[in-house]
């Protein structure tokens, strides 16, 4: 269906091991599952930074959504747009 959203999600080795980078993937893809109209019709790109390992779950989701809602006002469609998350741990660039 070309109405549903995309993600990508980046983690890079400087935020910890194997398993720490998946089990951030996991919160963060769980997050956006769970509220997809935060991304509906928008191709997402999270790119996580090294501070995320010290955050926790609501700390996270509190994070991805209040960014999303932001990202949401912004009426650019045909430009990248990059926004910080309020705790400083991620980037999100939206096409």
């Amino acid at each position: 269906n070309d109405a549903e959203g995309k993600i990508g999600i980046t983690v890079p080795k400087k935020v910890g091991k194997a398993h720490v980078r998946n089990k951030i993937k996991r919160q963060i893809r769980h997050i956006l599952r769970t509220n997809p109209s935060l991304f509906f019709d928008k191709i997402l790109v999270v790119v996580v930074r090294d501070s995320a390992s010290a955050a926790t779950f609501s700390e996270l989701q509190s994070d991805i959504i209040e960014t999303c809602k932001r990202l949401k006002d912004h009426k650019m469609p045909t430009e990248r747009k990059r926004l910080r998350f309020p705790s400083g741990a991620y980037h999100e660039y939206s096409i």
